[in-house]
């Protein structure tokens, strides 16, 4: 599970523990971005499909 959150995200906060907390559980902090700003970020869709790719799915 990768679990994505921006880096100036004061409602999500830091995505580590939660990932932590899942087999292969993944974080990645999108620096610069809120909570409203990291998903329409191209970092955002990278990371994803990154970990699709690495988990084979």
């Amino acid at each position: 599970m990768v679990i994505v959150a921006g880096g100036d995200d004061d409602i999500a906060g830091d995505p580590t523990a939660l990932a932590d907390g899942f087999p292969n559980g993944e974080a990645v902090v999108i620096e610069g971005e809120d909570h409203l700003t990291t998903v329409p970020d191209d970092r955002f869709t990278d990371a994803m499909l990154d970990f699709l790719e690495r988990e084979r799915l």
